[in-house]
């Protein structure tokens, strides 16, 4: 079960809906295990993305588009985390690509939220399951953008920034360098 917060609490009665069997040959154990999909919170999710991603995961049962939907804005709400505030989602998922900040995986993780949900909210050519199971994975890329665009480069910034003085210095005198 998930706190308040969205954060894991309990495996105590999860429901197939809220999770995925996968085969202890996966994870080396004798008994089977539940991997969630949707429903944990990556823990440095932005509190604006984290306040959209929860309400999608309260109405995901009930409305699979609207789901989509919620979550292609908590995508535009990460765009803005990451600098492209008051730009279309598209363009700034273009500028992510053009600086070089997004992988190519990471870039399709971001343009299958932004056409799914565009296509939920006005009824275009995707279609989603009637169960929640059509949207489980958009749950899972908003948490694989979260990871590698947030929390992976801060736990990085974090030890960097532990280095000597000296050492940042002349890292930051190498860098200016011309080549």
């Amino acid at each position: 079960r998930f706190g308040t917060d969205g954060r894991l609490t309990s495996l105590n009665n999860v429901s197939p809906t809220d999770a995925t069997h996968a085969t202890s040959s996966q994870y080396g154990s004798a008994t089977a295990l539940f991997i969630l999909h949707r429903g944990a919170v990556q823990p440095d999710m932005p509190d604006a993305v984290r306040e959209l991603y929860l309400e999608a995961r309260a109405v995901c049962d009930i409305s699979p588009r609207a789901t989509a939907a919620l979550l292609r804005v908590a995508l535009e709400r990460l765009t803005g985390h990451l600098g492209y505030t008051d730009v279309p989602i598209d363009k700034a998922i273009g500028s992510l690509v053009a600086e070089g900040r997004l992988a190519p995986d990471l870039q399709q993780a971001m343009d299958v939220l932004r056409v799914t949900g565009n296509e939920a909210a006005h009824l275009g050519e995707v279609r989603l399951d009637e169960e929640a199971r059509g949207v489980t994975a958009l749950f899972e890329l908003v948490n694989v953008l979260v990871e590698r665009l947030v929390s992976i480069p801060a736990r990085i910034s974090k030890i960097y920034d532990a280095l000597p003085a000296s050492k940042l210095e002349a890292i930051a005198r190498r860098d200016e360098a011309p080549a």
